[in-house]
Protein backbone atom coordinates (compact mmCIF):
# COMPACT_ATOMS: atom_id res chain seq x y z
CA UNK A 1 0.00 0.00 0.00
CA UNK A 2 3.04 2.36 0.90
CA UNK A 3 3.24 3.16 -3.22
CA UNK A 4 -0.52 3.21 -4.65
CA UNK A 5 -1.42 6.44 -3.47
CA UNK A 6 -2.31 7.21 -6.77
CA UNK A 7 -4.95 4.10 -7.25
CA UNK A 8 -6.72 6.11 -4.63
CA UNK A 9 -6.73 9.53 -5.80
CA UNK A 10 -7.09 8.67 -9.06
CA UNK A 11 -10.17 6.64 -8.46
CA UNK A 12 -11.76 9.91 -6.16
CA UNK A 13 -11.70 7.43 -2.61
CA UNK A 14 -10.60 10.48 -0.48
CA UNK A 15 -11.94 8.71 2.11
CA UNK A 16 -9.96 5.74 1.92
CA UNK A 17 -6.74 8.51 1.07
CA UNK A 18 -7.92 10.55 4.28
CA UNK A 19 -7.82 7.53 6.71
CA UNK A 20 -4.29 5.91 4.98
CA UNK A 21 -2.54 9.66 5.52
CA UNK A 22 -3.93 10.55 8.46
CA UNK A 23 -2.96 6.90 9.96
CA UNK A 24 0.29 7.41 11.88
CA UNK A 25 1.31 3.71 11.61
CA UNK A 26 1.42 4.47 7.70
CA UNK A 27 3.22 7.74 8.09
CA UNK A 28 5.99 5.87 10.18
CA UNK A 29 6.48 3.13 7.68
CA UNK A 30 6.58 5.42 4.54
CA UNK A 31 9.41 7.83 6.34
CA UNK A 32 11.47 4.63 7.31
CA UNK A 33 11.06 2.38 4.36
CA UNK A 34 14.09 2.48 2.84
CA UNK A 35 12.35 2.98 -1.38
CA UNK A 36 10.51 5.95 -0.24
CA UNK A 37 11.00 8.16 2.57
CA UNK A 38 9.74 11.65 4.24
CA UNK A 39 10.08 12.95 0.64
CA UNK A 40 7.64 10.66 -0.53
CA UNK A 41 5.44 10.85 1.96
CA UNK A 42 4.93 14.60 1.12
CA UNK A 43 4.40 14.14 -2.30
CA UNK A 44 1.37 12.09 -1.35
CA UNK A 45 -0.37 15.19 0.05
CA UNK A 46 0.26 17.23 -2.95
CA UNK A 47 -2.07 15.12 -4.78
CA UNK A 48 -5.33 16.11 -2.88
CA UNK A 49 -7.40 19.07 -4.19
CA UNK A 50 -9.92 20.80 -2.31
CA UNK A 51 -11.74 22.78 0.32
CA UNK A 52 -13.26 20.87 2.65
CA UNK A 53 -11.73 20.09 6.15
CA UNK A 54 -10.40 17.08 5.54
CA UNK A 55 -8.49 18.59 2.80
CA UNK A 56 -7.20 21.14 4.97
CA UNK A 57 -6.10 18.67 8.12
CA UNK A 58 -4.08 16.66 5.00
CA UNK A 59 -2.55 20.03 4.12
CA UNK A 60 -1.58 20.86 7.97
CA UNK A 61 -0.05 17.59 8.10
CA UNK A 62 2.02 17.69 5.39
CA UNK A 63 3.15 21.37 6.20
CA UNK A 64 4.54 19.82 9.66
CA UNK A 65 6.26 16.97 7.35
CA UNK A 66 7.57 19.21 5.26
CA UNK A 67 9.26 21.65 7.83
CA UNK A 68 10.61 18.46 9.72
CA UNK A 69 11.96 16.54 6.17
CA UNK A 70 15.93 17.80 7.26
CA UNK A 71 15.31 16.17 10.76
CA UNK A 72 13.07 12.99 9.35
CA UNK A 73 15.64 12.25 6.66
CA UNK A 74 18.56 11.92 9.36
CA UNK A 75 16.41 10.34 11.21
CA UNK A 76 13.23 8.88 10.63
CA UNK A 77 12.24 7.72 14.54
CA UNK A 78 12.18 11.66 15.08
CA UNK A 79 8.32 11.93 13.54
CA UNK A 80 6.29 11.50 16.70
CA UNK A 81 8.12 14.36 18.42
CA UNK A 82 8.65 16.51 15.34
CA UNK A 83 4.53 16.19 14.44
CA UNK A 84 3.67 17.17 18.15
CA UNK A 85 6.16 19.83 18.17
CA UNK A 86 4.67 21.54 15.38
CA UNK A 87 1.11 20.76 15.46
CA UNK A 88 0.24 20.27 19.06
CA UNK A 89 -0.57 24.03 19.24
CA UNK A 90 -3.51 23.93 16.35
CA UNK A 91 -7.11 23.41 17.66
CA UNK A 92 -8.64 21.99 14.98
CA UNK A 93 -10.22 18.66 15.92
CA UNK A 94 -9.06 16.69 13.20
CA UNK A 95 -5.37 17.69 14.17
CA UNK A 96 -6.46 17.27 18.31
CA UNK A 97 -7.51 13.45 17.34
CA UNK A 98 -4.52 12.36 14.63
CA UNK A 99 -2.22 13.69 17.39
CA UNK A 100 -4.02 11.40 20.19
CA UNK A 101 -4.21 8.07 17.79
CA UNK A 102 -0.39 9.06 16.94
CA UNK A 103 1.04 9.22 20.52
CA UNK A 104 -1.40 5.86 21.37
CA UNK A 105 0.86 4.37 18.66
CA UNK A 106 2.47 0.97 18.99
CA UNK A 107 5.44 2.99 16.34
CA UNK A 108 5.99 5.74 18.39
Amino acid sequence: MLGNIHTLVESNQLEKYYKLLTNFDFLVAKVQHPEFGVQALIEDYDLVEGDNEKVKTLKLIQEALRLSAHILEKDGKQLMEQLLVRMQHLVQPEIQEFLLKAKSSKQK
